[in-house]
């Protein structure tokens, strides 16, 4: 996973993603991957990782809340 501030162009997020797919496929990147005790994935897009970043923290500051965790200053 990769992440970039929200005013990155969507044509620089298509080339850092089409890169970090290539790169971590490559057969030495999965081996050493697993080999420190990663679990290969299927790539996924940019818009998949935002939406799931969203739901996150929709979810997490849902929870946050009803614990009454206060926000740290």
């Amino acid at each position: 996973m990769a992440i970039a501030p929200a005013a990155t162009p969507a044509g620089v997020i298509s080339t850092l993603n089409h890169e970090i797919t290539r790169i971590v496929a490559e057969p030495e990147v999965v081996a050493q991957a697993v080999a420190i005790g990663m679990l290969p994935v299927e790539a996924s897009s940019p818009d998949v990782l935002r939406d799931f970043v969203r739901s996150e923290i929709t979810k997490w500051a849902a929870i946050v809340q009803k614990a009454g965790i206060a926000q740290s200053q």
